[in-house]
């Protein structure tokens, strides 16, 4: 296939107010707001990509993304897109949100041209549907009962945020969790950094690890994670401490069992393709995250788990319960705990999207 010209590029922003409020580096974050930017064929073929740094979380600001991408929009519309985008070099150094936008928007454009769905031009036998991981945060009043409402609805993993609490107080609520369900769901604990060395030993040697997929990010002190890896039974997930672990030459350390992949925090789409990719050799699990994105980028991401992940390893992309809204129609939502990725992809809502100059 000959590289693909672009000959238009437009933008979208939307605004979508949240169910719950989001705290993200002590901002307290009201409304989640983004870009669509979409590169079209002269044959009218399209592509889009969602470009929403997260306050707290993105060095880079919306405001920031616009002035970028008006300064490099001709190289951009002048850059043919290969065959090959999902290994493809930008040849912009652009902030991560931008570069993974980018990136989205041509590989979708590609899938438009090829007449293929994007999982299957990275693994041509990826499954039709996902798993999806339901996600409970640190509001301990109705844990129970919100477990026992998705178990109705098909979920069978359940992430859970840790270390909001004393830890015996988190000891006790794991307890009541594990005691109510035994061994009909999986635990992922994810306690963002939270624990000192020996708070998290005492959390972990205290609670049944059996049906615990992992802990993520237990310890203020990355550095210590090897340590408490030798001491504890329950793995190992990294996050915000990929970037420190991971060195380009050399193999993860050996006592990480899974990463969490954020396409939109790693940058360039090549970056995400090639952690997944040392993961799977190591034997170790990739675990594909939203940051709180619209539903074009979720569907994206589901795509990117079902061929990176495979069918059984539940993607962490339930935040779409947190939209008021969405900038895609029909808007995205699971069913029975998976993402099905068959039928025709999503059309851009443009009840709630304003048309952006560049």
């Amino acid at each position: 296939m000959e590289p693909v010209s672009i000959k238009n590029i437009n933008l979208y922003r939307y605004d979508l107010p949240l169910i719950t409020p989001l705290v993200v580096a002590d901002q307290k974050i009201l409304n989640r707001s983004g870009f669509i930017i979409e590169l079209s064929d002269k044959h009218g073929n399209a592509g889009y990509g969602d470009i929403s740094p997260l306050p707290g979380l993105h060095a880079e600001s919306l405001s920031d993304c616009l002035t970028i991408l008006k300064n490099n929009i001709s190289i951009i519309k002048n850059t043919p897109i290969p065959e090959n985008i999902p290994n493809h070099q930008q040849p912009l150094s652009l902030p991560p949100s931008v570069a993974f936008g980018l990136d989205m928007a041509k590989l979708g454009l590609i899938s438009a041209v090829k007449g293929e769905p994007i999982q299957y031009i990275i693994n041509d036998s990826a499954p039709d549907s996902i798993k999806i991981n339901a996600l409970l945060t640190r509001n301990m009043d109705n844990d129970v009962e919100q477990i026992k409402s998705w178990l109705q609805q098909g979920y069978t993993t359940i992430k859970i945020k840790v270390g909001g609490n004393p830890v015996d107080t988190e000891i006790d609520r794991i307890h009541k969790i594990q005691q109510t369900f035994k061994n009909i769901i999986v635990l992922r604990l994810d306690a963002n950094r939270a624990w000192s060395f020996k708070d998290a030993s005492t959390f972990i040697q205290n609670i049944n690890t059996d049906n615990i997929e992992y802990i993520e990010e237990p310890l203020t002190n990355p550095l210590q994670l090897q340590e408490l890896a030798d001491q504890v039974a329950v793995p190992i997930a990294l996050d915000e401490s990929l970037t420190l672990f991971n060195q380009e030459e050399t193999p993860l350390p050996d006592w990480v069992r899974a990463i969490i992949l954020k396409p939109a925090v790693l940058g360039p789409l090549s970056n995400t393709l090639l952690l997944a990719d040392k993961a799977k050799r190591q034997n170790i699990k990739s675990i594909i995250t939203s940051v709180f994105d619209s539903g074009l980028a979720l569907q994206f991401y589901a795509r990117l788990s079902a061929a990176l992940s495979g069918p059984d390893t539940a993607a962490g992309l339930d935040t779409w319960r947190w939209l008021n809204g969405d900038a895609i129609t029909p808007p995205f939502k699971t069913e029975n705990g998976k993402y099905g990725l068959a039928g025709n992809a999503p059309e851009l809502n443009h009840s709630i999207l304003q048309r952006m100059l560049l």
